[in-house]
């Protein structure tokens, strides 16, 4: 994942203590005044990932994000990020992957490559597998990427990924997140915790 570096910039000063009038034998030099730099108490936010669905909405699970303001940056690591939910939903049921307040856009710094790593994707795993990888949707610039479930019944998390920009153009970055899924055409459409759903950690 492309990091953007932080902006933070900060004014040190360096160098002993000045001699005195005693130590010199001259006399007391005028007092100078370093004018401090000020920096914004509060970091840029990270935009939420959002998931839509019949079942209804459901917040992703952070994971690791840089976030660039016009005066600070800030980058976080974060681990895998599990789904906490689950959202039931329908074989060939559409689903909506958007960003709260901020928007998917191509980053500018990424060159050469598949055409998605300069975007974003969604990696759908089997629940607790995150190394096998059942399917990616590549998403869209812009405001939301729609897909029609189009995996095998079961319980699944949504690992994305997404380059963005803020609705006001202020902030951009990157920013990671966890949904889960659980595909199922005889139950209530509806969004569980993920602890209900035992994962087959024997199919990774």
């Amino acid at each position: 994942m492309l990091l953007a570096l932080p902006l933070i910039l900060a004014a040190t000063a360096c160098g002993g203590a000045a001699p005195t009038a005693s130590d010199s034998g001259a006399g007391p030099e005028p007092m100078t005044t370093q004018k401090q730099q000020t920096l914004p108490d509060v970091a840029p936010p990270v935009p939420k990932l959002l998931l839509e669905s019949s079942a209804g909405s459901q917040e992703a699970v952070p994971g690791s994000s840089c976030v660039t303001g016009p005066d600070l940056g800030v980058c976080s690591d974060g681990a895998y990020p599990h789904p906490k939910q689950l959202s039931i939903v329908r074989p060939g049921e559409e689903i909506t992957v958007s960003l709260e307040g901020a928007h998917v856009v191509r980053s500018e710094a990424c060159s050469g490559g598949r055409e998605q790593d300069c975007i974003g994707v969604i990696r759908v795993h089997p629940l607790g597998c995150e190394q096998l990888t059942a399917y990616m949707i590549p998403l869209d610039p812009g405001k939301a990427t729609r897909w029609k479930v189009a995996v095998q019944p079961g319980a699944y998390e949504l690992e994305t990924f997404a380059y963005f920009e803020s609705d006001d153009g202020r902030t951009g970055g990157d920013v990671s997140g966890g949904f889960g899924l659980y595909v199922d055409s005889g139950r209530s459409a509806e969004v569980v915790p993920a602890s209900s759903v035992d994962s087959d950690r024997t199919a990774c």
